[in-house]
């Protein structure tokens, strides 16, 4: 299946080769309501101002209508459905960053959302840049903090990435980077 099968017209695939392109990775985004989706919907508004195309996979819900939102492409991500042996979400997160189509790759990393859990074994090509904004309160930390196969799991996904950014300076997140000897940006 193609990286785009079902999901998104080639066009923006196309205009992506031909230009600097970001693909984040988000469990929520407009219309979903809160200061996540927001915040990452102006992030992405501010890159499409620079010129840089822009695809967002996120969870696909009833009222996201149409597939492009302010010039920014979405790709639903389907809870349903299989696809090479795994949950055709996951296919479709991992042929995203796999295709080698986008200069980098953000990915809103929250340990209690599966999209984050697509990226275990995921090939990122060594020409896409790979940054994680890890989204740790108090209760997803300690979560990860207390089940070794996530922690494992997070730092594998952690250890790869070009960058780790963190919205704390001395919060979950910066603890939980420190503590695996992990290198973390604040950007707040």
């Amino acid at each position: 299946m193609p990286v785009n099968a079902g999901y998104v017209g080639t066009g923006a695939f196309e205009l992506a080769r031909r230009r600097s392109s970001v693909l984040i990775i988000t469990p929520a985004f407009p219309p979903v309501c809160g200061d996540l989706p927001a915040g990452i919907e102006e992030l992405c508004v501010e890159f499409t101002k620079r010129g840089i195309v822009v695809t967002v996979a996120t969870w696909e819900t009833s009222d996201r209508l149409p597939a492009d939102r302010s010039g920014i492409h979405i790709v639903p991500l389907r809870r349903d459905g299989d696809a090479d042996g795994m949950p055709s979400w996951v296919a479709v997160i991992r042929r995203l960053v796999e295709s080698g189509l986008f200069s980098a790759c953000i990915l809103f990393a929250d340990p209690t959302d599966a999209c984050t859990w697509a990226f275990v074994n995921a090939a990122v090509p060594a020409a896409t840049r790979f940054l994680v904004r890890l989204l740790l309160d108090r209760g997803e930390a300690m979560m990860v903090l207390k089940e070794p196969s996530l922690r494992r799991r997070l730092v594998d996904i952690l250890r790869r990435a070009t960058a780790t950014l963190l919205l704390t300076r001395n919060g979950p997140d910066k603890q939980f980077v420190d503590a695996e000897g992990l290198p973390g940006i604040f950007v707040p």
